[in-house]
Order: C-alpha cells, then structure tokens, then sequence
C-alpha cells in the first residue's frame, strides 16, 4: 500500500465534515503508517465556542468520514484518540494496516450527500423503524440519542432557541465573530454568501442586533418540525466531544441514506446559562447538538471546502 496516497484520499472524504460556521478546524500529518488528526485551533470560534466544544465535535465527524473511507477501500484502521497528553491539538493517531477485519461501508456514499439543510422540511413524519436505526447510530459511537416528544416540550423548547438568539445577538463580538466567517463560498471556508452581498451583511450583522428577527424565525423552523433531537453524551471532556462527534456524523449519513437531512438548533447548548435546560426536556444526559431532522422539500445548498493541501501539515507547518 502507498499509504501517502491513500491517506489524502482519506483526508478528503473526512473534510466533507460539518462544522460550526463552516471553519473545517482540522488539519492532518501523513505518517509512515497512517495519519494523525490534528485540531486546528486558529480556526476556533473563541466567542461561540469558548472552551471548544464545537470544535472537537467538528473534528470527530471528520474523523468518523476517515474511518468510513478507510471501509469503503477494505483499509482496516488503530484509531487511537488523544493519544498524547502532552499534545492536547492531537486528537487521534490512525494507524493504517493492509488486513484485518473493515467496519461496515455502506454509508460511505452519502459523504458528499450530507449538506446542512436550513429550510422548512417536509411535515412527512419519519418511520419508527428508521428513527431507531438513527438512536443505534449514535449509541454505537458511544453517545444517546433523544427525540423531543409532546406539545409542551417543544413549546418549552421553543422559548429556550429565542432566549438563546437573543442573548448571543446582544453580544457584539459574537456577531463580529459571526460577520468575520461570512464568506463568498469561492473562498472555500465560512457560512457562503452570493459575492455581492458579502460586505454589506457583514456590517449589517455587526452593527445590528437582529437577535428578534432571529429568534422569531428559529422559532418556526422549530414549530414546524416533526422531529427533535438532543445527542448527549454521559460526561463533558474532550474525549466526549470527540465521541459525539463520531457518532453525530455517523447519524448525519444513516439519515441521508433514508433520503433525510438535518439543521442545527445549538442555540441554547452555546449560552451555558441555558444549556442544563435541555435536560428536562429530553431526560438526556449532558446535551451536546440540537437538531431536526427532516426529508427536505428541495435540493439543500452545499458549502465551500479548503484544497486537500491546505489541510496536510508539511515540515512542521
């Protein structure tokens, strides 16, 4: 096996990840035997992401899309995570060996299928046949999945997202934040926008606090939806993040292959006052993502990605 090759294969399914504002904060290094995962901390969201959560649940799909390639090309892997306590940025050590036993394949051609969906989605409820199928996702990457059940649950839910929208719009170096990643979607990185809107909503997103206007429209997108979901996981640490991660991307693809997208509700997972709300709610562990998911009514937008080589760490770099 020329592993150098086939590791860049690999680094570009797991860049086909989601991740928070679209950063892609991962980087890798090409060894005799694998690859390493590296977090790529220049790339986190300080302000959204203080103590970066999102960050290491980004890289753990990322990771999850490596493994699933490996599968796809009967490449059996050692996946060890946060390997070296003195390297907190290495987040797994991938060795790659020529036999062994290969995990299950089958979702690996719905990588680049997978995009964030932001829309309303249809008001098709999902089979229960399909629902477990997505709770045995995540359980198998060592997190719990929850779906939100009853009317009052969801309204209880409902006024958490508009707290939540109005506390992070109050924030202006969180809208900063926000405006510093709008991007034209040439740029390869970011949340894309049509080149000639790029400036003016980045000042209108800095100067304004459109927290209302937000929260009136999280609201409906969640009203509308037939199914919520909290991923927990039963601890907070970084290696928790990473699990949720894995097992977020591993639900992402099992709902894509029944034709099914999913958006995020983190909003009130990133105002810590509110997180521990969810809870109740959910009769969850400790929550990590807020989704709904959903068969979408039209095609969903893709996002732009870095070049391969400016994901791989060279002599250093």
């Amino acid at each position: 096996m020329h592993w150098p090759t086939e590791a860049q294969q690999l680094i570009a399914s797991a860049s086909l990840a989601p991740s928070s504002h679209n950063t892609q904060p991962w980087r890798f290094a090409i060894t005799e035997d694998g690859l390493e995962l590296y977090a790529d901390f220049s790339r986190a969201l300080p302000v959204n992401d203080a103590d970066k959560r999102e960050l290491h649940i980004s890289c753990g799909c990322a990771l999850y899309n490596l493994r699933l390639a490996a599968a796809s090309r009967a490449i059996a892997l050692q996946v060890k995570l946060l390997p070296n306590p003195d390297q907190p940025g290495l987040l797994a050590s991938v060795t790659l060996q020529p036999a062994g036993s290969v995990e299950e394949s089958s979702l690996a051609p719905y990588i680049a299928r997978r995009h964030t969906y932001r829309d309303a989605f249809s008001p098709q409820q999902l089979a229960g046949s399909v629902l477990q199928q997505l709770v045995d996702a995540v359980t198998a990457e060592h997190a719990g999945l929850h779906f939100l059940t009853g009317d009052t649950a969801k309204s209880e839910l409902v006024a958490l997202i508009k707290q939540a929208d109005r506390s992070l719009w109050a924030n202006a170096a969180w809208r900063a934040e926000l405006a510093y990643w709008m991007r034209n979607k040439q740029h390869g990185d970011g949340l894309a926008l049509p080149g000639g809107l790029v400036g003016i909503s980045r000042l209108v997103v800095r100067q304004l606090n459109l927290g209302a206007v937000v929260a009136a429209a999280s609201a409906k997108l969640c009203q509308a939806s037939q199914h919520i979901a909290l991923l927990t996981t039963t601890a907070d640490t970084a290696l928790d993040w990473l699990h949720a991660g894995q097992a977020l991307q591993r639900m992402l693809l099992t709902a894509c292959q029944h034709g099914l997208q999913a958006s995020y509700l983190n909003q009130p997972i990133q105002v810590a006052a509110l997180r521990p709300a969810l809870q109740p709610l959910f009769g969850a562990g400790t929550p990590q993502i807020l989704l709904r998911l959903g068969y979408p009514l039209s095609p969903p937008k893709t996002s732009g990605r870095r070049s391969i080589a400016a994901l791989i760490i060279n002599n250093g770099s």
